[in-house]
């Protein structure tokens, strides 16, 4: 059974150099081990930047037969994948184009080359874009007209179209192969606030337009200082949610590491922060995570306006429980709720986050599951394991003395 010793090992050889002791371990994996190994790269999107580092390196060959033919069978089907999505990219930015919106791409191609050498070295899924709220109807027709159609809007205000494939989605489908169901995620705001937490970092993002051409497809998107900081708070968001993937930090690890000394850049990127504490706060964490997870030199001015001066509650959650949460499977587990809380506009929006979480994860409860000791075994143990950390937590934080009302600069208890 794989472990979070595994798990580490591939960070250390994601963080450079030719490690051979890690190597060596995973040289000794049993087929059993690699296959859980490999179902915790796909969920990380770890996978494909292995499998890449150590072909660079010339490290692929001293894996496990099985490891490395898996990795390389996921190469080669995730390149089919991404010349496939790049079509449906070129087609949705022409439709846009054509009606003359205006508009900017979100994460997947746009993060190609500073976040992610090559597209095909990412798994992607679908297609963000950014509009004002004066475009978002116009918009939403012209993806009518190629085919798309409203799946759902979330409470955020993000907008989800789709073109159904006829064959819904499998547990057992291989994840890189070609995309079946299309789907285009048109956003309103550059951050939208999730789960109680109401960040406000800068808005005027249409004068900070570029145009890119990746795969040969061309279309708008945001500067480099505004990707970095969305990057950083799309991480965080997730970090709200729960769980986020360690290949979005091996994203941002790349692109500090490419520009660490391009004082500039990172000046531009503080100064879209608004001086804002959360905001500030939240880069703050996620920066943190990157640099221990691949031991991230920072850029001097995060270091010492994001990082640093974050509250002690913060920085003890990284030290006691940031890693083991970062390395953890899918959905996460509720270690983030301790730091959740720190960020919550109010008590009141506190309140409502946990009691919306807790009819979520009752409505998911079947009488199947009820029926099966298993699953209430393992339930049972989650239950004491959070409310054990939970204590450790809050001894830890009266321990240090932490005024936590009078540090903050709103109420999140």
């Amino acid at each position: 059974m794989c472990d979070f010793n595994d798990r580490r090992v591939v960070l250390r050889l994601l963080a450079g150099g030719q490690d051979h002791v890690a190597l060596q371990r995973l040289g000794s994996l049993d087929e059993d081990d690699c296959a859980e190994l490999l179902r915790w790269l796909d969920q990380s999107g770890l996978a494909l930047y292995l499998a890449g580092h150590l072909a660079d390196s010339r490290m692929l060959d001293l894996l496990p037969i099985y490891l490395r033919s898996e990795l390389e069978r996921r190469v080669y089907a995730n390149r089919d994948r991404t010349d496939d999505l790049s079509r449906e990219f070129d087609r949705v930015n022409r439709a846009l184009r054509n009606a003359g919106i205006e508009y900017a791409v979100l994460k997947g191609f746009a993060l190609t080359p500073e976040f992610c050498e090559q597209a095909c070295l990412r798994h992607q899924t679908d297609i963000d874009i950014l509009v004002n709220e004066d475009w978002l109807q116009s918009a939403s027709k012209s993806l009518a007209a190629i085919g798309y159609s409203k799946e759902g809007e979330e409470r955020s205000g993000e907008i989800r179209l789709g073109i159904w494939s006829g064959r819904p989605a499998s547990a057992n489908d291989f994840l890189y192969d070609l995309q079946r169901h299309r789907q285009v995620e048109i956003h309103r705001s550059f951050y939208e606030s999730v789960n109680g937490v109401s960040l406000r970092p800068t808005e005027e993002w249409s004068s900070h337009v570029e145009w890119k051409i990746v795969e040969g497809v061309e279309f708008p998107s945001l500067d480099l200082p505004y990707r970095v900081l969305g990057q950083l708070l799309h991480a965080f968001r997730h970090v709200l949610h729960g769980w986020l993937r360690v290949g979005w930090l091996y994203e941002i690890n790349h692109v500090v590491r490419q520009h660490r000394s391009d004082s500039e850049l990172w000046k531009r990127v503080e100064g879209l922060m608004l001086d804002d504490v959360r905001v500030r706060e939240a880069c703050g964490v996620v920066l943190s995570m990157t640099a221990e997870a691949f031991g991230t030199e920072l850029p001097e001015l995060l270091q010492r306006r994001c990082v640093a001066p974050m509250r002690k509650p913060l920085i003890l959650w990284l030290d006691s429980f940031g890693m083991e949460w970062l390395l953890s499977d899918f959905p996460g587990s509720r270690l983030s709720l301790l730091l959740h809380r720190e960020f919550a506009d109010s008590t009141k929006a506190w309140q409502q986050f946990r009691i919306a979480r807790s009819k979520r994860r009752l409505g998911a409860i079947t009488l199947r599951k009820l029926a099966n000791p298993v699953f209430l075994a393992r339930r049972f143990r989650e239950q004491v394991e959070y409310f054990r950390q939970y204590l450790y937590w809050n001894m830890q934080v009266s321990k240090r003395s932490i005024e936590r009302e009078g540090s903050i600069p709103h109420s999140s208890r």
